[in-house]
């Protein structure tokens, strides 16, 4: 059962890279806003007289999305992750396959 007082509202996904379905209310309010903001748009906005509205409003929607799952959400982990190993990105996944080694900063 979610925990709706917990503070990460998006946890990752189990396999892959993101997040997952919303833990808590604010998560699903957060994605409901966003599906209802893109069905307004597919009906009040005429693609054919505004695409640049509609593809500014679908886009500006998103990032918002994302920056809310970013912050409220669990800290993503790379590929082949568990919950006692990080992962690996893949970008040092095709470092690795190519013979080149990444270069630490």
């Amino acid at each position: 059962m979610p925990d709706d007082d917990c503070e990460i509202w998006f946890p990752v996904k189990r396999y892959g890279w993101g997040w997952g379905l919303p833990r808590a209310w604010q998560g699903r309010v957060a994605l409901g806003m966003y599906a209802m903001m893109l069905v307004t748009a597919a009906f009040t906005i005429d693609p054919e007289q505004d695409a640049v509205l509609l593809m500014g409003w679908v886009v500006g929607w998103t990032i918002l999305l994302l920056v809310v799952t970013w912050l409220k959400g669990e800290p993503p982990v790379g590929i082949g992750a568990t919950a006692g190993n990080p992962g690996v990105s893949r970008v040092y996944r095709l470092a690795g396959a190519w013979g080149l080694t990444p270069v630490s900063g």
